[in-house]
């Protein structure tokens, strides 16, 4: 039987719906500690809290209070099944649970405590996330505990009981530095036992091999730092110490910045900070009788990400811009997206005019771009034989791109006009107004376009206006700088015009002839190259364009020729992401159908399922349907590795190259139909290729077929007819 996800509530009964419902948001309360929503990850997490049976009562019921406590503020539904309201108030009633002695008074204060907790929740999460777009982590159960724990004593019934921080049982017999280590892990939830930290351990291995191996780096700095940077080191402060610092490696090293050397390299340092606040915090709070717990992993990570964005440019490490996923999703769609489309810059540019143009001068040309201006790129039109003129050339009407339209290569603002400047005559140079006539758009921070040498009087937008990108900008010329009418454009980090210049690639980019024309998803244009935007077809677009929420049933037959059904359906997410969700498989493939193509970005899940097999026949298709027209994927090895292979290898993952498998495509159309095939550039033992795949796309019908071979086994894909779906909905 097939496990629902939280995606499947709405094809449920009404009774069993709210049991999914109250089953996410509880399990989802104690994965988020891990910065997951993995099920079975929380199930480990609530098993190690019932270690101590009295303490994992307490957190059960904290979140099933909160549970109801949300929902009698309306808050997000959504929100709830994660269990963003619920974290925070489990930690409280755990913290209760294991601090005093379980009482009924003990159990009210828990009760308003958890009330607190989801109020706090909701005010830091909104106030943080609205005005800094930063995470409010583990800050309101802080901000609850330390109020619970002042005045507690206070309350008639309530006492205090003492925390062991000595190992017991079995934790005597281990070498000192795993007990620690084991117990580290368990304190997060005020559990300091081996026991309770082994299942937690198994969580962090299930939930992210990445991150179990960024708690060992976090623990690699903690363990010294505790046991010799202190004049008198004790079991408290080893755990401290511990569990805060290998939180604070996760988060940074594979949570919000993509695991590769330069997280783990922030990881070390912040971990080292972390470190530093631990001795120094609870020297400080040791004075006011309030415990540590985990304060410097949020004074860490929260200050480290506000740094950290206030750089000019997102390199290494780079940042997650994404939807946030675990370490390995986070790497695997990071260097899938770099490979596929390159990654200089979060705003996606396209050239900036219509039709084939020829770059006449790229980077570090002969004539000008030189230098800091290296990265500058010219362009002109060029006819039969590769002329760019008609007739001698002398004048500048004879030349083929004179006056064309200028367009804004992405959305932006315009922050600098010049209009004034006459065009030369051919042969002749402004040195003086050397940028000519120009238009400078900022695009985000930190990154400008120019487009300069535009015809005196055309420039068609104004300095504060915002425009789209294909707006008109103005017509190419001759102004500045410029000998013969061409357009140059450059990519620069500042708004001062002819800044020195930034690399530059574009998006969809055709290369080529019309007879032998390459798409590429990123390229920078040498000299000599004949280029043009790819051009949407909306009758071919129809074809990929999925209605939402309605089922698509297909029968698969896998390489031993069992056939079964698997049926898919179109979501949209709160952010606008579209994705393919399978139901019976679990998987998920995001994509996206707007622009000249259909892009997948990402699928997770087997790769014999349907989806699976639509990522490699179908990872993107031009809205184009040109004779010749060829194009290069790159999509990620995981998807052929064993499941042992491939959970190995994301150990090391971070530190190897980025591997994956290159695949060329082409597609034929006939009539309504389109057909999409591809092969693999490397070939297998024979002459064949290691994997070919054929994908039939027919109006009315969408995705009709998808067939793959995998050293020569064949999977293959056929639609149902709709007639035939009744039932699955």
């Amino acid at each position: 039987m097939a496990v629902l996800s939280s995606a499947d509530v709405r094809t449920l009964s009404p009774p069993w719906e709210g049991v999914v419902s109250l089953r996410d948001a509880i399990l989802g309360s104690y994965s988020q500690i891990l910065f997951t929503r993995s099920r079975a990850v929380g199930i480990l997490i609530l098993a190690a809290t019932f270690t101590v049976p009295a303490t994992g009562a307490f957190g059960l019921g904290a979140v099933l209070l909160s549970v109801a406590v949300s929902r009698g503020f309306a808050f997000s539904g959504a929100s709830i099944r994660a269990g963003i309201f619920g974290y925070n108030a489990m930690l409280v009633g755990l913290g209760i649970g294991a601090l005093l002695q379980p009482s009924i008074p003990a159990a009210i204060l828990a009760a308003v405590a958890v009330i607190l907790a989801v109020v706090a929740t909701a005010t830091l999460a909104s106030a943080l996330g609205a005005s800094l777009n930063l995470p409010s982590l583990s800050l309101p159960f802080l901000l609850v505990f330390y109020l619970v724990l002042s005045f507690a004593q206070q309350v008639a019934g309530v006492e205090l009981v003492e925390a062991s921080w000595a190992p017991g049982g079995l934790g005597e017999a281990l070498p000192h530095v795993v007990a620690t280590y084991l117990r580290s892990l368990g304190a997060i939830f005020f559990l300091p036992r081996w026991d309770a930290g082994l299942l937690v351990m198994v969580a962090v291995l299930l939930y992210s091999r990445i991150g179990f191996v960024l708690t060992l780096v976090g623990f690699a700095v903690a363990y010294p730092l505790s046991m010799f940077a202190v004049a008198v080191p004790d079991a408290e402060l080893n755990l401290m110490m511990g569990f805060n610092l290998m939180l604070t490696a996760v988060a940074l090293g594979g949570v919000w910045f993509v695991p590769r050397p330069a997280s783990f390299a922030l990881a070390v340092v912040a971990a080292i900070l972390a470190g530093v606040l631990t001795l120094a915090g609870r020297t400080l709070l040791g004075r006011l009788g309030l415990p540590l717990l985990i304060l410097p992993f949020n004074l860490t990570v929260i200050p480290m990400l506000y740094a950290m964005r206030q750089r000019v440019r997102d390199g290494a490490p780079k940042a997650v811009d994404f939807v946030m996923g675990t370490p390995e999703q986070n790497l695997n769609y990071y260097e899938t997206r770099l490979a596929r489309f390159g990654d200089p810059y979060a705003v996606p540019l396209h050239l900036p005019f219509l039709g084939r143009w020829t770059c006449t001068q790229g980077n570090d040309g002969e004539h000008t771009h030189r230098g800091l201006w290296r990265h500058g790129l010219d362009f002109e039109v060029a006819g039969q034989g590769g002329r760019t003129f008609r007739g001698a050339g002398e004048q500048v009407e004879d030349y083929l791109c004179w006056r064309l339209p200028v367009l804004a290569p992405a959305d932006g603002t315009v922050v600098k006009v010049v209009n004034d400047v006459e065009d030369n005559r051919i042969g002749e140079v402004n040195a003086r107004e050397n940028w000519g006539n120009l238009v400078l758009l900022v695009h985000g921070p930190g990154l400008y376009s120019l487009v300069a040498h535009l015809s005196h009087g055309s420039v068609a937008v104004t300095e504060g206006a915002v425009v789209k990108r294909g707006a008109k900008l103005g017509l190419c010329g001759s102004s500045g700088r410029s000998p013969v009418p061409h357009l140059h454009l450059q990519v620069q980090g500042t708004d001062r015009v002819g800044a020195p210049t930034l690399p530059v690639a574009f998006r969809e980019v055709v290369i080529g002839a019309d007879d032998r024309e390459t798409l590429h998803g990123s390229t920078t244009p040498r000299e000599g190259q004949v280029v043009r935007n790819l051009e949407r077809e909306p009758d071919l677009a129809r074809l990929l364009d999925f209605p939402l929420g309605e089922d698509l049933v297909y029968d698969l037959t896998d390489p031993r020729g069992t056939v079964h059904r698997e049926i898919i359906t179109p979501r949209i997410d709160l952010y606008g992401n579209l994705s393919l969700a399978s139901r019976g498989r679990t998987g998920v493939l995001w994509y996206e159908n707007k622009g000249p193509a259909f892009t997948v970005f990402d699928h997770q899940g087997p790769a014999t399922s349907l989806l699976g097999r639509i990522y490699l026949a179908l990872p993107r298709v031009p809205f184009e349907g040109g004779a010749g027209l060829r194009w290069r994927d790159h999509l990620v090895s995981r998807q052929l590795l064993s499941p042992l292979r491939r959970t190995l290898r994301e150990f090391v993952a971070p530190f190897l190259g980025r591997g994956g498998i290159e695949m060329d495509y082409r597609l034929e159309r006939a009539g309504a139909t389109l057909t999409v095939t591809g092969e693999s550039v490397e070939r297998s033992g024979g002459a064949g290729p290691r994997i070919a795949t054929r994908a039939v796309l027919r109006d009315g019908i969408g995705i009709e077929e998808v067939e793959v071979r995998v050293r020569g086994g064949i999977s293959r894909a056929v639609r149902r007819p709709a007639a035939e779906d009744g039932g699955t909905r």
